[in-house]
């Protein structure tokens, strides 16, 4: 009986130190997170605007705001695409 409570008090030791004491953390719902991309042409005329059409018709999600950077990747320019979306759209649905 004491070898069966001792186990029995090593098993929930094991399970607190596991789990840390820490409960499901809420996300923030103004939090931002970056979802980044480098796309053809370059960002002369409606770059951002371009970015959060392809952005938005690609990952089938709404974004808060856009920047288009032109880099120089393989001797060719592209847009570099950087658009923000709440992180809470991000979840699982099942939230």
């Amino acid at each position: 009986m004491r070898s069966a409570m001792w186990f029995i008090s090593f098993c929930v030791l094991i399970i607190l130190v596991m789990s840390d004491g820490k409960g499901a953390k809420e996300s923030d719902p103004n939090q931002l997170c970056p979802r980044i991309e480098d796309i053809e042409g370059n960002c002369k005329v409606d770059g951002p605007k371009v970015c959060m059409n392809y952005m938005a018709e690609t990952y089938k999600e709404k974004y808060i705001n856009c920047t288009c950077d032109n880099i120089i990747m393989l001797h060719k320019i592209k847009r570099y695409c950087k658009c923000n979306i709440r992180c809470v759209d991000l979840l699982p649905s099942g939230r």
